[in-house]
Protein backbone atom coordinates (compact mmCIF):
# COMPACT_ATOMS: atom_id res chain seq x y z
CA UNK A 1 0.00 0.00 0.00
CA UNK A 2 1.29 3.32 -1.28
CA UNK A 3 0.92 6.20 1.63
CA UNK A 4 2.36 9.91 0.79
CA UNK A 5 3.32 12.10 2.42
CA UNK A 6 0.46 14.18 3.33
CA UNK A 7 -1.92 10.54 4.71
CA UNK A 8 1.11 10.06 6.63
CA UNK A 9 1.25 13.48 7.65
CA UNK A 10 -2.25 13.60 8.58
CA UNK A 11 -1.98 10.73 10.78
CA UNK A 12 0.85 11.54 12.76
CA UNK A 13 -1.25 14.76 13.44
CA UNK A 14 -4.59 12.94 14.18
CA UNK A 15 -3.28 10.22 16.56
CA UNK A 16 -1.19 13.51 18.53
CA UNK A 17 -4.25 15.15 19.02
CA UNK A 18 -5.95 12.10 20.36
CA UNK A 19 -3.39 11.21 22.78
CA UNK A 20 -3.50 15.21 23.71
CA UNK A 21 -7.66 14.75 23.94
CA UNK A 22 -7.78 11.82 25.59
CA UNK A 23 -4.78 12.57 28.20
CA UNK A 24 -5.90 16.06 28.98
CA UNK A 25 -7.96 15.13 32.05
CA UNK A 26 -5.56 12.62 33.30
CA UNK A 27 -2.79 13.13 36.39
CA UNK A 28 -0.29 10.11 35.75
CA UNK A 29 -1.30 8.41 38.56
CA UNK A 30 -5.05 7.93 36.56
CA UNK A 31 -3.32 7.66 33.66
CA UNK A 32 -1.44 4.36 34.49
CA UNK A 33 -4.86 2.84 36.34
CA UNK A 34 -6.62 2.94 33.09
CA UNK A 35 -5.41 -0.56 31.07
CA UNK A 36 -8.03 1.34 27.98
CA UNK A 37 -6.21 4.82 27.80
CA UNK A 38 -2.36 3.06 28.28
CA UNK A 39 -3.22 0.52 25.15
CA UNK A 40 -5.05 3.16 23.39
CA UNK A 41 -1.45 5.72 23.90
CA UNK A 42 0.69 3.13 22.94
CA UNK A 43 -1.28 2.16 19.63
CA UNK A 44 -1.26 6.00 18.82
CA UNK A 45 2.21 5.96 19.14
CA UNK A 46 2.94 2.60 17.32
CA UNK A 47 1.38 4.98 14.30
CA UNK A 48 3.16 7.83 14.92
CA UNK A 49 6.61 5.32 14.84
CA UNK A 50 5.51 3.81 11.55
CA UNK A 51 4.34 6.58 9.64
CA UNK A 52 7.88 8.59 11.03
CA UNK A 53 9.30 5.23 9.28
CA UNK A 54 7.53 5.63 6.45
CA UNK A 55 8.17 8.80 5.36
CA UNK A 56 11.64 8.41 5.96
CA UNK A 57 12.06 5.44 3.47
CA UNK A 58 10.11 6.74 0.90
CA UNK A 59 11.49 10.65 1.21
CA UNK A 60 15.17 10.06 2.30
CA UNK A 61 17.14 13.65 2.57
Amino acid sequence: MKHDARVLLEDIITCSEDILKETSAHDFASYTSDKILKSAVERWFITIGESLKRIRHHYPG
